[in-house]
């Protein structure tokens, strides 16, 4: 190993002191061999890599930077930066690689300590970023370990992205690493990820509550390539996949024992929930709002849903007899939902006729993937095994995880332990590590090893299961909420208004009521909890 380059930068602004701690001197949170690409390549969505540290009032900021490796050949000597900024006001840009060289060390301590609480950002920039190399952008692979202390005592759990933009080098091929990751979504539910035996050479982790989508940012509940037949890139789900989602929160270290609040405030204003409790989820307020109730119910439905990410089903007893299994009635959905449900009903019945303006009709709204996680492994040449577990809520210590791979094509090279095929109804547990993949018997056509093939080609020799592809577990809590409401067409007579008769009446005289609306929160009892 080469001997690292001790570089001591000192800040003669913004009160940041610059130092040496040692060679790899673990920290909190670290990348191993997981390292971090300063400028990723092709990639839409915002704020990769963007770091987030949490840090109260007299604790310390302490990190460590090791250039690794660089991409453009052409300029060896190419440098990064990182933007450090904290909630007193003030940013410290530093050079990460003053040299230029392989193996220059950066270390920094904030001195003094934080004088109020807040969160602190670090981004990184390349100086050099215009080269491209292999159809990567000029960029530089950081290892970096990073902690927040109090009085030397580190705190483990205050450091978190949105989505982590990795370079392994490609001894990792050989030797291949695990790594550990906890996910935290808005409402408090958290998940940690083993992923074990990893080579990605480029790729990205990230969950979200959709995954993978279509270009109109439906989610599809299955694992799919980067190429189409043809070799082109699939750029409406490429590009979906970062737009259609915010993306939750990824640790290096389990935030339970960090003491987070439960919410704070970013430099942009912006507030974002650490909450680590779950709260039940509540829906209300369930109304119709039909655009001409003379006519029939064709209209927005609305509702109020609290604590809870993920996708509902409207279900809609057409005939009003009290069941939703009928040939007339409707279940639609999965839909995505925010607090703010609505949905424009076409006023239709299951047959596909419009339900007649004096039909009694009930609707229910059901929640029923609470907590919704979608895992995405992206361009892995080999992944041994993945396991997840569920660490709060009702259904904490669960490991049960749902994938469909049914869309790919298994003649490719290397081994792999996807058993069964399609997991996406009943799932498999992961406990013991599962839909996994290597590239061992990967060749070039000359015969000389492969592993990174050309997941455009579906290269049987060189392209591995994971190669060029976004690989997608998801996950969520089997509980159900729902919310259910009557709606009847009703005319008052013009002589006795306190008389209503139903039926047809005058057309200046109709209007819509909502009868006998229940509005409760309970277990569906055909949605059965299963306890493992």
């Amino acid at each position: 190993m080469n001997k690292h380059l001790k570089i001591i930068l000192i800040a003669l602004t913004l009160a940041l002191a610059v130092g040496v701690f040692g060679p790899h001197k673990a920290l909190a949170e670290t990348s191993g061999d997981f390292w971090l690409q300063t400028h990723p390549m092709n990639i839409t969505g915002s704020n990769i890599n963007k770091m987030y540290l949490y840090v109260r009032a007299g604790e310390t900021v302490k990190a460590e930077f090791t250039k690794e490796a660089f991409y453009d050949m052409t300029k060896p000597l190419s440098h990064a930066k990182a933007k450090i900024t904290n909630p007193e006001g003030w940013t410290q840009t530093i050079d990460l690689s003053p040299t230029g060289n392989v193996g220059d060390v950066v270390t920094f301590t904030s001195v003094p300590t934080a004088t109020v609480d807040g969160v602190w950002e670090i981004e990184f920039i390349d100086i050099e970023n215009s080269g491209i190399w292999n159809g990567h952008h000029a960029s530089v692979a950081l290892s970096w370990d990073i902690g927040v202390y109090n009085q030397n005592v580190l705190i483990p759990g205050r450091l978190w992205l949105k989505s982590y933009r990795t370079f392994q080098g490609a001894d990792n091929n050989v030797n291949p690493q695990d790594i550990e990751l906890y996910y935290l979504e808005p409402n408090g539910y958290l998940y940690k990820q083993n992923i074990n035996g990893y080579y990605g050479l480029y790729s990205t982790f990230f969950a979200g509550p959709k995954g993978i989508v279509d270009g109109q940012c439906r989610q599809i509940y299955k694992s799919v390539n980067f190429y189409d037949q043809n070799g082109w890139i699939q750029s409406d789900i490429y590009d979906s996949i970062f737009r259609c989602q915010d993306y939750f929160k990824l640790f290096f270290a389990d935030p339970r024992g960090a003491n987070l609040p439960d919410q704070v405030t970013l430099m942009d204003g912006t507030v974002t929930s650490l909450k680590l409790t779950v709260e039940p989820t509540t829906i209300s307020n369930l109304k119709l709002n039909p655009i001409n109730p003379k006519v029939g119910l064709a209209g927005e439905i609305i509702a109020q849903i609290n604590n809870y990410v993920g996708n509902v089903t409207l279900e809609i007893d057409a005939n009003g007899d009290g069941d939703y299994s009928d040939s007339v009635d409707r279940t639609i959905g999965p839909l995505q939902s925010d607090q703010n449900f609505s949905y424009n009903f076409d006023g239709k019945d299951g047959l596909g006729q419009l339900i007649k303006y004096n039909q009694k009709v009930n609707f229910r709204i059901r929640a029923d993937k609470k907590g919704e996680f979608h895992f995405i492994r992206d361009d892995a040449e080999k992944n041994l095994s993945v396991s997840i577990e569920r660490l709060n809520g009702s259904a904490a210590g669960r490991s049960l995880i749902y994938y469909n791979d049914s869309d790919l094509n298994t003649s490719r090279c290397g081994t792999y332990n996807i058993n069964p095929q399609d997991a996406s109804i009943n799932g498999i547990d992961s406990s013991s590590g599962v839909h996994g993949w290597d590239n061992d018997n990967c060749l070039w056509p000359d015969g000389s090893p492969g592993g990174d093939g050309d997941g455009k080609k579906e290269d049987p020799l060189a392209a591995s299961y994971g190669d060029g592809r976004y690989i997608q577990d998801w996950a969520y809590d089997e509980n159900s909420a729902y919310t259910s409401g009557s709606y009847v067409y009703q005319y008052f007579d013009k002589t006795n208004p306190n008389m209503p008769k139903t039926g047809v009446g005058d057309n200046q005289n109709n209007q819509l009521f909502l009868t006998g609306l229940t509005i409760s929160l309970a277990i569906v009892a055909w949605a059965t909890y299963k306890k493992f």
